[in-house]
């Protein structure tokens, strides 16, 4: 199981009280209990690299603009001071990405932090002020507005951080910033490196433990998985020194289903894994096989697209969802919508929401077949809301709950996961990002029935794709084509 469990706990004395296996056990309880459930969240660093970035950029022009107002007691803001400070912020953040204000230093001193805006700024005004000689513009501004714009934007900046360095420290009080690493022993050194973690990791480390895959404890590795599900894991390490090569594959293959960093901390060559370059992470070189999908600002992205636009597709459908709720209840008795578990985001099951399409049956249905040509179930409305997809419409409102997105693998009947997981290596690495009404896969052609396993592994391929390339584009890419083709599709009935 987990430390307390599957291994003796490495002796380390300074560990954080919430790590090593007496976290783990809590959490093992949860899981059992379903006290909790792990979802994606934003990394608080990154929407705070975001805030500072939106917090500098008003830093530059609101004082500008009030300076400009003082000044001539005018609203009106001509074109040449408009021009010349979206310009100066736009140096200044590029100077401050430069410098490394938004990534690697961003919990800096205040001090330092000032320090390093000072001097950005300074650089800024200096390259204004050349370009206005430069130009002949320069007798163009007011003396006095470019002082009180300067002051006033230094002053800016000390505020965005002072209340940046609050929202950290509110942060690692409430234990948002803890960084949860597990370790997975492979050749007897995952206790060595434990302790490496520990003392290299600082104060926000927290070490879930060390999970055995070796001997008759290797289900420690289905133990870490579940406990992923419970609650964010950022990274698993693969301690594989001195391991078997196929037995690591093996390991490694099976972490590929969550959404996680997952490091291998290796001394054998990189034959099995040649695209991966090495890196050091608490001071100890590794190749980072799978990343986390969905990161950062990638996160609230996805997110505002789908509240935004499941909200307008909503109330654009619903006098026709409403339309099509009567047809069903004149057409077949039983339920408008038809309810189903599904696996989601981390292999969390949801319920999916349809409308009906077949002769309703009631009680539980033990096995699911897969919709055939003239399936005898699809009653004469229902017919037609597969042919068109229409079906599919109230996913809408799992899309506003946050069980689904708009865009993404399409999810599976659990009897069809379980029948595929055992024939398909990866299967599952396709629920490490919220299942889609629409997906890559099915633009592609591949939607309706998977008669051959063939037909399934292509579908497996297009998702994985999806999920390592995701943007905003292909979102719209994929939302675009599925308006122009889907609905007409031949493949489902």
């Amino acid at each position: 199981m987990t430390t307390a469990e599957a291994r003796h706990e490495p002796p380390i004395a300074d560990v954080d009280p919430v790590a090593g296996s007496a976290f783990a056990s809590m959490a093992w309880s949860e899981a059992h209990t379903g006290a909790r459930t792990y979802s994606a969240s934003i990394e608080p660093l990154r929407l705070l690299a975001g805030g500072l970035v939106f917090g500098d950029a008003l830093a530059v022009i609101l004082p500008s603009i009030m300076a400009h107002m003082l000044r001539y007691l005018d609203w009106t803001i001509p074109i040449g001071v408009s021009s010349t400070t979206l310009l100066a912020a736009a140096l200044m953040l590029e100077l401050m990405r430069g410098s490394g204000a938004y990534s690697a230093r961003i919990m800096d001193g205040l001090a330092v932090q000032l320090g390093r805006a000072l001097r950005n700024w300074s650089v800024v005004f200096a390259l204004l002020l050349a370009l206005g000689y430069v130009t002949k513009t320069s007798e163009g501004f007011s003396r006095a507005w470019a002082f009180a714009w300067f002051v006033g934007a230094l002053a800016g900046f000390g505020l965005v951080r002072v209340v940046a360095l609050l929202q950290v420290e509110r942060w690692r009080r409430c234990g948002r910033l803890a960084r949860m690493v597990a370790v997975i022993d492979m050749g007897g050194n995952g206790d060595a490196l434990a302790h490496q973690i520990v003392e290299s990791g600082g104060a926000d480390t927290h070490l879930l433990g060390v999970f055995s895959a070796q001997g008759d404890r290797s289900d420690g590795i289905d133990d870490l998985i579940r406990l992923t599900r419970l609650f964010r894991v950022d990274d698993i390490i693969v301690a594989a020194m001195g391991g078997d090569e196929s037995e690591i594959g093996t390991v490694v293959r099976k972490l590929g289903t969550v959404p996680t960093n997952v490091h291998l901390c290796t001394s054998f060559l990189q034959a099995a894994f040649p695209r991966q370059e090495p890196r050091l992470l608490f001071g100890s070189p590794v190749l980072t096989i799978f990343r986390r999908p969905l990161t950062g600002w990638g996160i609230v992205v996805k997110r505002a697209e789908d509240v935004a636009l499941g909200i307008l597709l909503l109330l654009l459908f619903l006098p026709l969802m409403l339309a099509i709720a009567v047809a069903i209840k004149f057409d077949s008795a039983g339920p408008v919508l038809f309810r189903q578990k599904r696996l989601g985001f981390n292999n969390n099951a949801f319920e999916i929401l349809k409308f009906r399409t077949m002769v309703h049956v009631p009680g539980p249905e033990l096995e699911v077949p897969q919709a055939q040509r003239n399936d005898p179930r699809v009653t004469r409305v229902g017919r037609f809301l597969r042919r068109t997809s229409l079906d599919e419409l109230p996913q809408l409102l799992n899309v506003l709950q946050g069980n689904m997105s708009l865009v993404g693998p399409r999810p599976h009947a659990l009897a069809h996961n379980d029948q595929y997981a055992a024939l398909i290596g990866g299967y599952l690495g396709r629920h490490r990002v919220q299942p889609g009404i629409t997906g890559w896969a099915q633009v592609n052609g591949l939607r309706g029935e998977t008669d051959t396993l063939e037909k399934m592994q292509r579908r497996i391929d297009y998702d994985l794709a999806y999920i390592e390339n995701w943007s905003l584009v292909l979102d719209l890419k994929i939302l675009v084509r599925t308006v122009l083709f889907c609905f007409s599709s031949r493949n489902a009935y």
